[in-house]
């Protein structure tokens, strides 16, 4: 098969955006655990997770007629049902299994754990803050700056999340893309005046290089990592988190830390 966006990314011509940068996620996390090259991956996760790029590059590749949605037979619809029915079924018996315990929220995608790239970087106050500063504790690493309108919409649930479920262990660590900043005429000051607007408490360190956001190959924002006590990303979110994502993966990975250890 000749190699595509759609081949390279594992993905369908039908595939929706929310997929698409999925899939990236997955294939960026292996690519890095491999030691190979993400540039081509985030070159189609943009091209596909973009409507008229895609509806182009659809054109150029002569994939556009698959692309093409078609009308829903009635077996699909019953099997759909069936399928709702069965996923519930299941979800109950993984439930009763686990013992009520909750798994990580379906908002986010695992990943075959990869070392988290280290990164040193200022915070507001003009102090270095490094990532293995937090070793031994779950990291919510979440890339953002203030033109991202989702942002705004996420970072109050960030900081209830981290009000709440930080004297339990939780660190929530907001990397700002200054150096994106500069392209919209905004500056530290628009940071410092963002996070006093939304009052946010959690550390904001200052990506002015761009080295953290090339090292995690940042395309759209937000984007969160979930980074274990070992210093693995483990779960990655392409989008907003709500504070009841933030809760249950944090339950989740501090729970499977507790388990190990009493084995």
């Amino acid at each position: 098969m000749t190699q595509n966006y759609y081949t390279l990314l594992r993905v369908s011509p039908t595939a929706t955006t929310d997929e698409v940068l999925a899939a990236y996620e997955r294939r960026r996390a292996e690519a890095a655990d491999e030691l190979g090259d993400v540039a081509e991956l985030k070159r189609a996760a943009e091209v596909l997770s973009h409507p008229d790029k895609r509806r182009a590059y659809d054109a150029s590749h002569g994939v556009a007629a698959r692309a093409e949605k078609r009308g829903i037979s009635t077996r699909e619809v019953v099997y759909g049902i069936m399928g709702v029915v069965l996923g519930l079924l299941v979800l109950s018996a993984v439930w009763l299994l686990s013992g009520g315990q909750p798994e990580a929220t379906a908002a986010l995608t695992e990943v075959k754990p990869y070392a988290a790239p280290n990164f040193t970087l200022q915070n507001l106050e003009g102090q270095t803050v490094s990532l293995s500063d937090y070793q031994g504790k779950v990291v919510l690493l979440n890339f953002w700056g203030t033109w991202c309108e989702p942002c705004k919409q996420e970072t109050p649930a960030l900081q209830r999340s981290y009000a709440k479920l930080g004297a339990d262990g939780l660190v929530v660590l907001g990397v700002n893309l200054l150096n994106s900043e500069r392209t919209f005429n905004r500056n530290i000051e628009h940071v410092r005046q963002f996070a006093n607007q939304y009052g946010v408490e959690y550390p904001i360190v200052l990506d002015d290089s761009g080295i953290a956001t090339q090292a995690y190959g940042i395309s759209p924002l937000p984007t969160s990592f979930f980074v274990d006590q070992q210093g693995k990303v483990r779960y990655i979110r392409v989008g907003e988190l709500t504070a009841a994502d933030v809760e249950q993966t944090f339950r989740h990975l501090q729970t499977g830390t507790d388990q190990a250890r009493n084995e």
